[in-house]
């Protein structure tokens, strides 16, 4: 274990003789995981507040290091911008409160603490090589939904067709709009690059069935490297779009490879298409 360095340095000192510097810490600090989730359903309540843990790799010494917050929302909020890890301790608490009054469904809420490496507390040595150096927290509360039908999908990025089962999102209600999702396409459409179900497609219509948008971005469940995957992407203002002819409906847009936290880039054009063969609201 590394023990943290807190002597002073004996080739500077002040008139009053007291030593003007002192040696950062040697430890590595880390959080204790990148990301921290909360998906409610139905009458569960979020948190009132939810704690990050900070870890060290030395106990010597009381130690407080700076963090930089971003929120994204109004109703989570922190009084502190730094961790302090007590004497003898490996692992400190950084807290954010969440007002849980106010959370709304479909809607995601998220905070990003990261390390400051600011040259003085803490340097870039600091960083572990293995730990996270941010830790994302998100707060969603998912609709009710209840089955709604069928599509025939034809994925021009898996290359095949499937019969594929949708739902749609009870509590949504914009405008007179309806949310649906195409339940986890790529598991069922190439299961092999795909292996775990949850990663749906929603789309918007409205009460004629008519398309009226799509999320700008869609994770497929495809992973490209380790903490990255393949993303749908389709954002208006580049051209992209969600229409239909009848019952057939095409998403355009870009393949592309992202993080939580940081995009890579495109990896090629999107446009996958669908039929809606049970329960299309249009008939």
């Amino acid at each position: 274990m590394v023990v943290v360095a807190l002597s002073a340095l004996f080739t500077a000192c002040s008139d009053e003789g007291h030593w003007d510097g002192y040696n950062m810490p040697d430890d590595k600090i880390s959080f204790a995981q990148s990301s921290k989730s909360y998906s409610l359903k139905g009458d569960e309540d979020a948190p009132s507040s939810v704690t990050i843990e900070v870890y060290r790799t030395g106990k010597n010494g009381e130690l407080t290091i700076p963090v930089n917050v971003e929120i994204d929302n109004a109703l989570m909020s922190t009084d502190s911008e730094s961790v302090t890890f007590a004497n003898g301790s490996d692992v400190a608490q950084f807290v954010i409160n969440v007002d849980n009054s106010a959370i709304e469904i479909g809607v995601t809420y998220s905070a990003t603490v990261s390390l400051v490496f600011d040259g003085e507390t803490l340097t870039e040595e600091n960083a572990s090589l293995t730990g996270a150096t941010s830790c994302k927290v998100s707060i969603v509360k998912d609709y009710t939904w209840q089955r709604a039908g069928k599509i025939m999908m034809a994925s021009n990025w898996a290359g095949v067709m499937a019969e594929l089962n949708i739902e749609k999102a009870l509590e949504y209600n914009t405008d007179g709009n309806m949310l649906y999702r195409i339940l986890s396409p790529y598991y069922f459409l190439e299961p092999s690059y795909c292996p775990e179900p949850g990663y749906h497609l929603q789309f918007v219509v409205d009460a004629n069935g008519n398309a009226v948008s799509i999320p700008m971005w869609q994770n497929i469940g495809e992973e490209y490297d380790a903490g990255y995957n393949y993303y749908l992407y389709c954002n208006p203002a580049q051209g992209h779009s969600f229409t239909n002819n009848g019952n057939v409906y095409t998403m355009t847009g870009l393949w592309a490879v992202r993080s939580e936290t940081t995009i890579l880039g495109a990896v090629g054009e999107a446009e996958e298409q669908f039929k809606w063969i049970e329960g299309w609201p249009g008939e």
